[in-house]
This record gives C-alpha cells, structure tokens and sequence, in this order.
C-alpha cells in the first residue's frame, strides 16, 4: 500500500501539532502569529533558492511580458477603437503586468516543480465563496492581494484542478474561504497621518489650489518628485514658474467617482479578447485568467476615466515623476495621454546604491523620455542627477562636524513579504529571514556597549513579524527609532544598514560613520559597479559576512573618526558619492540645466532677468558698505574704459578658462590694463549664476550676460566640456586657455594649501615634512575634481583635453612659462589674438612689474581673502621650480596615478 503524505499549500489546516511526515509548499506556510510552534515542518525549497534559475526565468519572463504587451496593445486598441502606441498601454499596465506575470509564474512554477519530484502528496481543498473576486486596480492592491493566504490558497488550487489534478489525491473541506481586499497592507491610505502632518498636508493642499490660478504657464509638471519643500520651491523658482504639486486635479470627487460608475461599460469584458497564441501551459493558464483579472479602469470604465482626464486643465508639456507612473490610476492614465500628445516625460528613480543585476524589465526606460538616476549611467536614457530624495544633505555632505551629544547608534533593517510578487534580485519569499539571521548574529556578537547603544529601524510588517522575531531571538528588550527619519540618520553617531540600496545611500549622505554588511547570494548587484563595492569592502564600509562587521565595528567603536577620516575611507567615500550618490551645493544648478534642455535655449536675457541678476549680486552690496573707495576706484575705471571708442577688435567678448596655479591671474591683470572689464566684478555689468553645475563649470546663462556692444571679460578656473564651447560659439565669444607645466602647478598647488587655512587639505598636510605632505596633496581624493578623485590624475585629465580641444580650432593656448621666458613676445601674441596691435607691450609688462612688487609686501594668506579685484593669488612661481624639489619618489607617485604619460601635456 503507498503511503500518502500531507502537503499544505498555505497555513491553512495547519495544527499545532501535524505529523512530522507532512510538507508544507513552502516557509510562507509557517505563520508564527497564529502557529507558533509548527517549525518542524518539511519544508520544501523554494524554487528561486537556486540563483541561476532566477536568471533564467527573468530572462524567459521578460520575453513572456513583452509578447503579452504587444498583445494587449493590439487587443485594447481594437476594444477602445484606438490606434495607441504600446508605450501608450504600457504606461497604463505596468508595473502592474510585470508584476501580475511574475506573481501567476511563481505560484505556477512552485505548484510545477512539486509535483515533478514528489509523489502521493494529499492536498486539503477549501470551498472558495467568491472566486471571481479579484478587486485589483493597481500594483498596491496586486501586491496586498496576494500577500494574503486566502488569495494564494484559492490560486494554487485552482492551478492544481486546471492543470495538475491527477498529480495529487485532493479532499475537499466543508471549510470555506472568502477572498476580500488586503486592508491591513501598509499603503500610503492605510496608514494613515497623524494630526500634525494632516494639519500640514492640508495646508499644502490648500496653498496648492490658490497657486492653481497663477501657474497656468508652468512648462514643468511635477507630479512628485521626492523634493522636500523648500528644494522643491527653490528649483521651480529657478525655472522660472509657480510650485506646484498639482492634488487637487487627480482627485476624483464623490460625482466624478459617481458618474465613471454610471457610465461604466458591463459587457466591454464580454468583448475583449487576447489576440495571443501560447507557447506551453503556463502561457494557457495566463491567457485564461488576464481576462478576468485586467484592472477595470482598461475595460469597464476607461472612456468615462478618459473624458474626466479630459477635463483636467494642465497645459505643461514637460512630466516629472518619482512614482506616480507607479500605481497612481488617474496620473497614469493622464501622462499617458500627454505623451500621446508628443509632451516630454522624465522618471526619477526612486533610491538605491548600487543597482541590481536587472530589474523591472527596464519599465521606466521603455516609458520614459529620460529617466534620472543616483547613480553613474547604465542605459542610454538615463541621466545621473543628485537624487531629489537627498539634496536636503547637499551642505552636510562637506562637513567635517562631529555628531554631538548622541551616543545612539541606528541599524536599519531590511524589510520582505511573505509570498514573492515580482522576479527580481533581491530576497524573495521567506529568503528574507536569512536577512534577519544576518542581523541577529551582527547584534549578538557585539560588545555590550554597543549593544545598548543601538536604535532599530524596522520597515512595516508585511508578513514576516521580523520585530518580533529579532527581540525573541536575542532575548532582550530593544529599542526603536522613532520620529523623523532623516533627524535619525542625521544625529546618530553611526549607522549600521544590512542591505545594498536607498537606507546606504542616506547614510552615506548624512556624512556620519557608516558600515554595512549584506548577503551577496540574495542582492546580486550589476557588474559594472563590481569595482566600487570593491573599494567599500577594502574601505572596511562594507562587508559581507555580519560577524566581520560586528567585529570591525567592536575594533574601532572607541575612535570611530580615525578610521572614518582615513585616506582610504574618504577615498572611498568620495568614489561611492561620486558614482552612485553624487550630491552637492550645485544640485540645483543640474537640475534647472537638465531640464531646461527640454526647453528652445535661449538667445538673450530678459529685462526682468537682468535687473534681477544686478541686484541680487551680494558681492557689490558688501563692497560698497565695507570699501566704499575700492568700489569708486572701480566704477571710474570701468566708466573710462566704456567710453572709449579707438579700439576696433572684434573680440569684444573674452573668456579665459585658466587651470589653477597657471598664470589665469597674470591673464586677468593683462586685461584689465587693457580696455576689458571684468564681467563678473563690475558694477556696470550683471552676471548670472545661474545652471552653473560645478566649481570649475560655466553656463549658456554666464555667457549671456556678455554685453554685444562692449569689451568685456571673463576668467573662471574651468575644466573642459564640450557644451562649454557651444555656448561660447553661440553668443560669439572668444576663448582662450592659460596652462602650466602639470608638476610647477601642482607644486604652486601645494603651497597654496599650505597659505590656505580653509583649503580641506590644509588640516592633514600643514604639520608634515615637505615630501610627505605634497605626496598626499597629489593624492588626496577631493570632492571638487571633475575628471578624477585624485588632484593629479584631474589636473592632467583637465590639461589633456584642453590640448585636444585646440586641435580643433576653436581655442588659443597661452602657457605661463611662455611668459615668463619672453614677456613682451607674450604678451604681444596676446594682442595680436584680440586684435589690440597697437598697445605697448612694453608698457604693459611695466604695469605688470608694478603690480607685482605691490603684491608681494603682502602674505599670500592675506591676499587670498581680500575684497573684489584686490585679491591675488600671486605668487613668484619658476619654470621648472619641480626639479629643486622633486625626487625619483615623487616622479614616480605622479607617473603612476595619471591616466597617460607626462610628456602628453608639456610644453614643446
């Protein structure tokens, strides 16, 4: 006689006590809210335990939605009497459809493989109430719906009956089961707000509809964005429209609701058919029940939702998104509809550190005109801007201020469903509680400080009870974080997280000490970020064993900062910010260039514009209170210069992009003898600011403060770009480049940190012997390098391009020991570039030599903090001064760390 084992689906019949020979589908059977005590049980693996299966299913999914997607454009066209594109449909369908599929091939698969490799299995089969239940309209509701028992029971019944019936002996219970909503699953409505912030969203709302009549004009439509307020209103202001957050247009009323109802098409379902021919049994069990289960918003009520969304009023032709484009009904629909129209539509990532080997199909690139990521580009749509969840950090990520007065520590906790409900590289199921596993061997093997020093940050509990099962497992009452989160992160002394995505990249953010450590099988990363997960595990940041991390955190919990503020920490640091959070003061400017590429560029500044730009130039309101007679000098001197009308060059406009240390201030002086005046220091100009996205950048807005009629120059220390030269050409502007010997520069580098109290280098290098110190400052990794983290590697990258760029024609070259080898064949080359043959050079250098010995009766520390044109960084540098001090050490350390060799950039 066979002997019949039992197999539970679900936690459904689940006793106390079962025999010991039974088997439950999988770990979401073990429910120790209402079992506590079944962890006996055999549980069977879960099919996506083996990693390389999951590729391989990803893959054969993705391939599944794309042909379902063709599919159902072809099929809903032909319902609605439409001709839309599939990016169109799959604005409206997914993620839901991704989501859906993955969902039915899961519990499909896990039913599959069980009844391939195990025999004589009994199943307890319950009366289902309602089987055509299925109240799903968005991926929320699909994720809540199916995280609970009953939505699963009834599904790997109904996949067994169709499809796997004479695979298991089946006995019927008289125990029913009812399908309903979720209404427990932590969404943004079942949470629900507390007085304060509802009194604050409310307040919101209402500012919102008073601003409605004044942003009619509004180019960019922020449907959300992840700003906090007042970056959210600081970056509207910038491109030059009304904030606004656009509620009240998206919520129904109680008669639109009404009137959709009402109008709502019973026998469209009857209608609609999948023009979709199945390649093996699953994909005849999901023709059959999409039917069924397609959101009522694509069938029954699409024309009436479609004549409400006509009603909507916003003429901005440009969409942001963070996640509306998600499971909003109304918004979607709405931006699908723009798009139809042909208006622009950018998606904002949501958060992340190191993105994941693949992941939702590429959903967001396929509907997306651009998509803004946190980190470095992997796709050609994407675009790396500071994450608008994280620029409130953009101050706080150059500090150096200790957290004060807090000794508690944070850990942030990983959070899971019970049932998986999309294929993706992360934990999946009950593959969660090895996450767990993880942490409460982390907490256990900590010395006892640290333990009472340490907040836990659990996410909402979504089946797992993984609060509970912490405390219960380290027997020891815990305490919570509670309260804003960011104050959290913010002053915590340092922060543990234990998974590879958005809590990291907050933590790094906040600037404060933090470790991680992670399963590697369950958070498989994409390779191209392989190397900086390299640098954090080397940086002691990362780890991928808990009690190495538990370890490393009791070895340095005393001096945190010393290892913290370690060269290879902060290089690391820098590299992680760099290419997965990059984050700073300009994050503004990046954003109102992005976006206002999507925009005609402009040709001139506005009347409004200029007289803005005058008067908010707090330099001029400063100077004339502080030095009333430098502020005369200056304004004389630049009276005369306007006034004269001798001069016939055609090089009216000048930029000088001079590297540091090269000669840019020698540059400047020279011009200023001549009749040029400083756009960006005169009170008879205005200069904008404005989408300046770098220390060392410029911008189209820079140049167009460029007078047309008067001689006028600019000098900034910046790096090459090639947008930069089509904003010079586009407003006729001449460019020219001071360089210097890479090794004289790097030196005159060096003793400029040394003068330089408020350099960052300035703290590590002051006290240390000549060759130690400049080693580190060529070393050093520094925030503000464009092209490398390491000073010397970026000036040499900075100089190479400019080389490059004179190639082609469209700059002029001066080098610093041109001059100082022949002064006046200098300077006469200069003139005869901008067209000012008839100038003395002899008179110039004469000037020149004047200004010089003023300058040096004052310390160059002194002179660096002076007011205006006062300000030099004038200091009496040698040609080949390198060689009195570089030994084959040095020479070495330099040759090493640059991407080429020397004699690529020096002067013939």
């Amino acid at each position: 006689m066979k002997k019949i084992n039992k197999l539970y689906l679900t936690s459904f019949g689940l006793e106390t006590e079962v025999n010991p020979d039974s088997f439950v589908l999988g770990e979401w059977c073990k429910d120790d809210k209402i079992h506590p005590n079944n962890y006996s049980l055999n549980v069977l693996p879960f099919h996506w335990d083996e990693r390389e299966k999951l590729k391989e299913d990803y893959d054969k999914i993705e391939i599944l939605h794309d042909r379902i997607l063709d599919s159902l454009t072809n099929s809903l066209n032909k319902l609605h009497n439409t001709s839309y594109s599939k990016r169109y449909w799959q604005i409206i369908l997914d993620p839901w459809l991704m989501d859906y599929i993955s969902i039915m091939f899961d519990r499909w698969e896990t039913i599959r493989i069980v009844s391939e490799n195990i025999k004589n299995l009994s199943i307890d089969f319950y009366e289902i109430n309602n089987e055509d239940f299925f109240p799903v309209e968005n991926m929320q509701d699909l994720h809540g719906f199916f995280n609970l028992n009953e939505t699963n029971q009834f599904f790997y019944q109904k996949i067994i009956k169709e499809f796997f019936n004479e695979k298991f002996e089946i006995h019927k219970k008289n125990t029913s089961i009812t399908l309903n909503m979720n209404e427990e699953y932590p969404t943004i409505r079942s949470l629900g707000l507390s007085l304060s912030k509802y009194l604050k969203v409310s307040l919101g709302q209402l500012f919102d509809n008073l601003l409605s009549q004044f942003s009619k004009n509004n180019n960019y439509i922020f449907i959300d964005s992840y700003f906090r307020l007042f970056q959210f209103i600081k970056l509207n202001l910038i491109l030059l429209q009304i904030p606004r957050m656009y509620v009240k247009e998206f919520e129904l009323t109680k008669i639109q609701k009404k009137k959709i109802n009402e109008s709502l098409n019973k026998e469209k379902r009857n209608l609609f058919f999948l023009d979709f021919n199945p390649e093996n049994l699953f994909e005849v069990y999901l023709k059959k029940n999409i039917k069924k289960h397609l959101p009522s918003h694509l069938i029954e009520t699409y024309d009436p939702i479609i004549r409400e969304i006509s009603k909507i009023k916003i003429s901005g032709n440009i969409i942001i998104s963070a996640n509306s484009h998600w499971s909003n009904t109304m918004k979607k629909i709405w931006i699908a509809e723009k798009v139809n129209n042909n208006a622009i539509f950018i998606t904002l990532e949501h958060g992340g550190s190191f993105p994941a080997y693949k992941e939702n199909f590429q959903f967001e690139e396929n509907i997306s005109n651009k998509r803004a990521t946190w980190t470095k580009s992997w796709h050609k749509k994407h675009i790396q801007l500071p994450p608008s969840k994280l620029v409130h950090f953009s101050k706080k990520i150059k500090s150096n201020i200790k957290v004060k007065n807090n000794n508690s520590s944070l850990l942030l906790m990983y959070g899971g469903r019970r049932w998986s409900f999309r294929i993706n590289f992360y934990p999946q199921s009950y593959q969660t509680t090895k996450i767990l596993d993880d942490a409460i061997s982390f907490y256990n093997n900590l010395n006892l400080e640290i333990k009472r020093s340490i907040k836990f940050k659990f996410h909402h509990d979504i089946g797992l009870n993984e609060k509970n099962k912490f405390s219960n497992s380290i027997k020891t009452k815990i305490q919570f974080s509670s309260g804003d989160y960011y104050k959290s992160i913010s002053n915590s002394k340092l922060i543990i997280c234990t998974y590879p995505e958005t809590t990291f990249a907050e933590a790094m953010a906040s600037n404060n000490p933090t470790i991680m450590f992670y399963n590697k099988k369950f958070f498989e990363r994409n390779p191209m970020f392989h190397d900086l997960i390299g640098d954090l595990v080397r940086a002691n940041i990362i780890f991928f064993n808990a009690e190495d991390a538990s370890k490393h955190l009791n070895n340095i919990w005393h001096d945190i900062d010393s290892w913290w503020k370690s060269e290879t920490v902060l290089e690391a640091r820098l590299k992680f910010r760099r290419n997965a959070s990059k984050i700073d003061i300009y994050w503004s400017s990046k954003w109102s260039r992005f976006l206002s590429g999507f925009r005609p560029k402009k040709s001139k500044l506005n009347l409004i514009e200029k007289l803005t730009l005058y008067f908010i130039s707090l330099r001029r309101i400063l100077l004339t209170i502080t030095s009333p007679l430098q502020v005369y000098r200056e304004i004389k001197s630049d009276l005369i210069k306007d006034k004269q009308k001798d001069f016939k060059s055609t090089k009216n406009k000048v930029w000088c992009a001079g590297l540091p240390h090269s000669g840019s201030t020698l540059m400047e002086e020279i011009f200023e003898l001549l009749p040029y005046v400083r756009l960006d220091q005169s009170f008879l100009r205005y200069f904008s600011k404005f989408n300046i996205t770098h220390l060392h950048g410029i911008s189209n807005e820079s140049f167009l403060c460029f007078p047309n009629d008067k001689f006028s120059f600019l000098k900034t220390h910046s790096h090459f770009e090639q947008e930069f030269i089509e904003f010079a050409k586009d407003c006729n502007i001449t460019v020219i480049v001071c360089l210097r010997d890479l090794r004289d520069m790097m030196l005159s580098r060096y003793w400029h940190i040394m003068s330089n109290k408020n350099h960052q280098a300035h703290l590590i290098v002051r006290d240390l012997p000549f060759k130690e110190g400049f080693i580190k400052t060529l070393l050093l990794p520094n925030e503000e390098n464009f092209y490398s983290d390491k000073p010397i590697n970026d000036y040499f990258l900075w100089i190479k391009n400019w080389l490059i760029e004179e190639k082609k024609g469209n700059i002029k070259l001066f080098w610093y020991e041109d001059y100082i080898r022949d002064p006046i064949k200098y300077l006469d080359d200069i003139k005869e570039f901008i067209e000012f043959k008839n100038i003395d050079s002899s008179f110039l250098e004469e000037k020149l030599e004047e200004k010089r010995i003023g300058y040096m009766q004052t310390p160059l520390e002194k002179r660096l903090f002076n007011k205006s044109r006062s300000k030099s960084t004038y200091r009496s540098g040698r040609v080949g001064e390198w060689k009195k001090y570089f030994d084959d050490d040095i020479i070495k350390i330099i040759n090493n760390n640059i991407d080429g060799k020397i004699e690529e950039i020096t002067r013939n």
